[in-house]
């Protein structure tokens, strides 16, 4: 939590809430695509079961650069 509130992402209350901030959510929502940008890839493409697609991208989403990110995106939205 502390690597978070340093970096502005979230506020948190001693012994209390914890809330995401305008930063925080950014972050979550870009996470949010990056992961499912990478389990579609998974799926769709390479067939891959959707629970191991799924873990598989949880790990992936947070070191993935953004060019390959975007060539993914970009490569998804003319694989359908």
């Amino acid at each position: 939590m502390g690597i978070l509130q340093n970096a502005q992402m979230i506020t948190k209350e001693p012994y209390g809430s914890i809330c995401l901030t305008e930063k925080g959510i950014c972050r979550a929502k870009e996470l949010s695509s990056r992961h499912h940008i990478v389990k579609n890839f998974f799926v769709d493409v390479l067939k891959v079961d959707r629970a191991i697609a799924d873990s598989d991208a949880c790990k992936i989403e947070h070191i993935i650069s953004d060019e390959t990110i975007n060539k993914l995106k970009e490569f998804m939205n003319n694989y359908k």
